[in-house]
């Protein structure tokens, strides 16, 4: 039986181990599913904690980290805010953000005070925590591709005028329990008006003069961005408002100095959400108590009532957004999707409620469940309406991408198939086109550096030998890095690589099917138009190629690019297509193959798709995947595996498998 007074794990250098594992682990666990990462650290630390298994103790590093990841949590809020998408969409951003407001707080604050009968200050932080929300579904219209929508712009900038209001609601509320209200306006009104100017207007002028006279050495500028979130924090402090308050402001205002894509805003990213973010979560998990939920009346009926206002309240202010500006069923429900999740605010203000005791621990547990609840809800939701959305033709895209120039990456290590890598790049790019084909050859960083070196000099020299003999141009590349995926990626942006094409290395095992590989990472990390080929048989034999596409494929931002890449394919080496696919995207691929007797069509059954079964394999001379990655409009799960383990009959002979550019 476990002891709740005794923790199995209490040596500060153990627990911190344990806690970096859970971190390493837990994103991993639910990298396949849909459930958001901060649901399964906070699930997480509750199982660690006193309240179920009692591994951990208290620790004084946890603590710290705690307190330092809500700091961060609510400054990457603001800093990831985007004031130009906010000026698009003014009037629907503010009416929105208004009612997404005004209702659930109305709700909430009519409920605590009139039927429970609370304070005027817990009914306040009750009503606050159900008006705020979190953009955790956002990477989900990333990857759809419709973050400049209309729905999507109006839940932004929704949340910034919601949560802003939210947060200085908080301000006051706080500020009151430390003072009279006589001495109000002394003690904070006036301290926090000193506070704001000099955070509004001093913040913005000493940043971009740092930034103008310090040399660009991201290391300092991270230093100096970390100073500012916490003077702010420490500001707001002393004008007698909560610390996360400084700590969003203070993201507020930078984000106009630091661009999204900088050296400076990954570090910042990095460090945020690989340590102290996820520490926080595991922290507050562990003051988590499920037992009480499921075993206390009282106790499930806050939770309940609490969800039930949380989805019901940001669900009106959804619907009458689109009464009211005409949105679409599809729109809508998106917009409702990225607006359900409670997270960032609303642990902060339960945390404040805690302490200032406005907020019991029984009302605490059920705000832990509005939380895991709200997160996996708005996940869901918006992965079904983002999904239709995209398929409805609302992308971000203009549908008519033709590259002008083709820059194609061929990552080469073995001499027997780089030749072939290489023939397969002059077949699939457009004639004409000035850029030449970069063979990249990554050398990994060891001991052995020194003398691989020479080894890959003569297998690159080989190759531009070999292509010049043949009037192709190419333009070797050599890097030294101690991960070779992380370099293929990082030399393909550098680049702007529009395709890069792997020479498949085999299949992986289950364990690194759990941890990834290096196709996986490339695919996942890099936006470029990733081929992946085995060619057994000279390329010169194929005269027949099937071409396996899922449903959707034509929605892809980088359709039109991989049908050039098959059309400029067919002409060099003079062979015909059969596609195996759905009605819809028949139709839109017969649009682009308009040459005659180039390309047969052969239609599945929506009801009985037979992806790769029933494939006569000796009536083609290669096979090309179409493939798609993880929760973009035509992903599906019979494609994504071929990514770990191929497919017997497709890996017999030739095949490529295609994994569409992801434009951003």
């Amino acid at each position: 039986m476990i002891d709740k007074h005794i923790a199995l794990i209490n040596e500060p250098v153990l627990i911190f181990t344990t806690i970096l594992l859970i971190i390493l682990i837990v994103p991993l666990i639910l990298k396949q599913s849909k459930v958001p990462a901060i649901v399964g650290l906070i699930l997480s630390g509750f199982l660690l904690g006193p309240q179920a298994f009692n591994v951990i103790g208290h620790s004084d590093i946890i603590e710290l980290f705690s307190e330092v990841g809500l700091l961060y949590l609510m400054f990457l809020a603001g800093l990831e805010f985007e004031m130009v998408q906010f000026r698009r969409t003014r009037l629907q951003n503010i009416v929105f953000g208004l009612l997404s407001f005004a209702i659930p707080f109305a709700m909430a604050y009519i409920v605590a005070s009139k039927l429970f009968g609370w304070s005027d200050a817990s009914s306040v932080l009750v009503g606050i925590m159900l008006a705020s929300n979190t953009l955790i579904a956002f990477p989900i219209v990333e990857r759809y591709g419709i973050t400049k929508s209309l729905a999507v712009n109006i839940a932004i900038g929704g949340t910034i005028i919601a949560d802003t209001i939210v947060l200085l609601i908080l301000a006051v509320v706080s500020s009151s329990q430390n003072s009279s209200e006589v001495s109000i306006i002394r003690s904070f009104v006036i301290p926090f008006v000193i506070f704001l100017l000099l955070i509004f207007f001093g913040l913005p002028r000493l940043s971009k003069w740092f930034f103008r006279i310090i040399p660009a050495d991201s290391k300092i500028q991270f230093l100096f961005i970390l100073n500012m979130m916490f003077a702010s924090s420490l500001g707001a402090e002393f004008a007698g408002a909560e610390p996360i308050i400084g700590a969003f402001f203070a993201g507020l205002i930078l984000n106009n100095v630091i661009p999204q894509a900088s050296p400076l805003m990954s570090r910042i990213n990095f460090v945020g959400n690989t340590l102290f973010i996820p520490v926080f979560l595991i922290s507050v998990g562990m003051l988590l108590d499920l037992s009480v939920v499921i075993s206390s009346i009282p106790v499930f009926f806050y939770a309940l009532l609490i969800v039930v206002m949380a989805l019901s309240g940001k669900w009106l202010a959804a619907w009458l957004t689109k009464i009211i500006f005409l949105l679409t069923k599809i729109e809508m429900y998106t917009l409702y999707g990225l607006t359900t999740a409670r997270a960032a605010a609303t642990l902060a203000i339960a945390f404040v409620g805690l302490d200032f005791g406005l907020l019991s621990t029984d009302i605490f547990n059920a705000v832990m469940v509005l939380i895991i609840v709200t997160s996996l809800y708005s996940s869901f939701i918006t992965d079904k309406y983002g999904k239709k959305m995209a398929l409805s033709g609302e992308r971000d895209f203009t549908g008519s991408h033709i590259h002008q120039n083709c820059r194609i990456l061929i990552p080469v290590s073995n001499p027997e198939t780089a030749n072939k890598l290489v023939e397969l790049a002059v077949f699939i790019k457009t004639p004409g086109t000035p850029e030449p084909i970069y063979p990249l050859s990554v050398i990994k960083d060891d001991r052995e550096a020194q003398k691989n070196v020479h080894t890959k000099k003569t297998l690159m020299n080989s190759i531009i030998k070999n292509a010049s003999e043949s009037g192709v141009d190419v333009e070797g590349l050599t890097r030294l890095d101690v991960n070779v995926p992380v370099a293929i990626v990082r030399v393909s942006k550098e680049l702007s690589i529009n395709k890069i094409i792997i020479g498949w290395s085999g299949q992986s095992s289950e364990i690194r099917r759990v941890f990834g590989n290096m196709l996986e990472y490339v695919v996942l990390e890099s936006p470029s138009e990733v081929i992946v080929c085995s060619f057994p048989y000279p390329l010169s034999t194929v005269k027949k190629v099937l071409v396996i596409v899922p449903d959707h494929a034509e929605m892809e931002s980088g359709f039109e690019s991989w049908m050039e890449s098959l059309l400029n394919f067919g002409k060099q080496i003079n062979c015909t297509f059969t596609f195996r696919t759905g009605e819809q995207s028949i139709r839109a691929i017969k649009k682009q193959f308009q040459i005659a007797g180039m390309a047969s069509y052969i239609s599945w059954e929506n009801a009985d798709k037979t992806y790769f079964s029933n494939i006569n394999s000796a009536a083609y001379q290669l096979i090309a995947v179409i493939n798609a990655r993880p929760q973009s409009v035509s992903y599906a799960h019979d494609f994504w595996k071929l990514t770990f383990r191929m497919n017997e009959t497709i890996s017999k002979g030739n095949f490529v498998m295609l994994y569409p550019e992801n434009i951003s």
